[in-house]
Parts: C-alpha cells; structure tokens; sequence
C-alpha cells in the first residue's frame, strides 16, 4: 500500500509482512506521525494526493493481467483515511465487469470500450480523482488524463471451452454502462 506523508509529499510504500492471506494485514514502512493518514492500494509512484484539496490521483491500469477466476493482481484500486492511532480501512472505487466467452480459439488479450448512460465512450483506464474527505463510500471521478479502453492481457493465453464459459475479470470504475 502507499501512505501519504506530509513532509515528503509523496506516497511511502508500506509492504504486508503478514505472510496468510486474509481480509486484514500488518504492514510495515517509514512514515512520520500525522493527525490524518491517507493511503491507496496497490502503491504506485503514479498516485498523488493534493493535500489542500483533499484530493487523492490515482491511476487505473490500462493494461490488466488475467487471473484465473478473479481479477489481475494490483487491478483494483481501494483507499483509506484514518485519524492517528485508528486503523486504515480500504474501500474498492470500483466494479468487475465479467465477460463469460465458450468457443474453441485461444485468447491473448482483450480490450474493452464501455458507454456511460448518456451513449459516450466512459473514462475506464488512466488518471482519476477522489475526493478523500468522503464519509461513507469514496467515488472516482475522471479527468481529462483518463481514457477510454481497457484492455486485459491473457499472457499465453486462455484456450476457450465450447461447453463451460470461461470467465473473464476486467475491473473498471463503479457506475452504470449501456
């Protein structure tokens, strides 16, 4: 994950030295006490945060790896904040979009173009911002540093099966697609 820290002005990593996998962690990093925390997962040096505003940026992978039965790892951002000596509790900005495909052909990769309510090619990949002084839930919003198709990469690639669906885990911001 990364924690904001004030003095620096940027993003310190904190790694999970928790070695089960579970719904909790214990991790470890350098930061400096503060009155509020902000972190992001998964940590990357493209995330930002505007302290003044309260503004947190993150960056939606253009690019997701296929997992079998689940999301890429590091696909699916989440934040938190918490007051000094309180935990951080993360909350998902967005959604999974499933696409289940039978045949007989081996796919490598897919990209994905979604319409917004309106009939418009909706932000799904590239720079957004939240709004980090949320109270129940934190929403994404685009800028104009996000773009519009996501394309999810199968390595290899994944061999179809014409009589079980193979699903497919693309995750996109939380929201209403046509």
């Amino acid at each position: 994950i990364g924690v904001y820290n004030k003095s620096s002005k940027k993003f310190e990593k904190f790694v999970n030295v928790n070695p089960e996998t579970s719904a909790s962690g214990v991790f470890e990093g350098e930061n400096t006490v503060q009155d509020v925390y902000y972190a992001v997962y998964p940590y990357s040096e493209l995330h930002s945060y505007a302290d003044r505003d309260k503004i947190m940026t993150v960056d939606l992978p253009a690019v997701q790896n296929y997992a079998e039965n689940t999301f890429g790892n590091g696909a699916n951002p989440m934040v938190a904040h918490a007051e000094s000596g309180e935990e951080l509790n993360f909350q998902n900005l967005c959604g999974v979009l499933v696409i289940n495909l039978t045949g007989s052909v081996t796919v490598k990769s897919m990209s994905v173009t979604l319409l917004d309510e309106a009939g418009n090619l909706a932000p799904v990949s590239g720079k957004h911002t939240v709004l980090m002084d949320y109270i129940e839930e934190p929403s994404l919003k685009s800028t104009e540093e996000s773009t519009r198709s996501v394309t999810l990469d199968c390595g290899e690639g994944m061999t179809l099966n014409s009589a079980e669906p193979t699903p497919f885990h693309i995750v996109v911001p939380a929201g209403t697609y046509s």
